[in-house]
């Protein structure tokens, strides 16, 4: 049975002072809460999205991103093993099923973004499609 927590990182006011945390404050909050999460061995900690002025959280990507970090680093840099550790952490660490990575293409040579390209399809997304579908099989 997995043990799961969800939020929607909600800022709504305190019961006792009727204050209001920012949404800077409650995002650093929810990703102290997800990285706790973690430690004692939940699951899942999942991030729902809304786009109001009482939710923190119009991209749970990016939380789950900033949480990322507390765990291994967000940036998704260096050779193509390193690549897919980090995203293979993501998947059963963070409990992401899909990722996103941007690449800056105005910023490097046409060359490096097709290699980056290419490594991504050739090495990286075969060696994580295979661990996760191993670790999946083993759940």
């Amino acid at each position: 049975m997995e043990i799961r927590l969800s939020t929607f990182v909600e800022t709504t006011p305190d019961v006792q002072t009727g204050e209001v945390t920012s949404h800077a404050q409650r995002i650093r909050e929810v990703v102290e809460e997800i990285v706790l999460g973690d430690q004692v061995g939940l699951d899942v900690f999942g991030v729902g999205e809304h786009h109001r002025k009482d939710y923190a959280a119009s991209s749970p990507a990016v939380v789950l991103a900033a949480a990322a970090r507390s765990f291994e680093g967000a940036l998704y840099v260096g050779d193509p093993e390193t690549v897919a550790e980090k995203i293979i952490h993501l998947r059963k660490h963070v409990g992401i099923t899909r990722f996103m990575l941007h690449t800056p293409v105005g910023s490097m040579p046409h060359e490096d973004v097709m290699n980056a390209i290419e490594l991504l399809g050739t090495e990286v997304a075969p060696r994580v499609r295979e661990e996760i579908s191993n670790w999946e099989k083993e759940l």
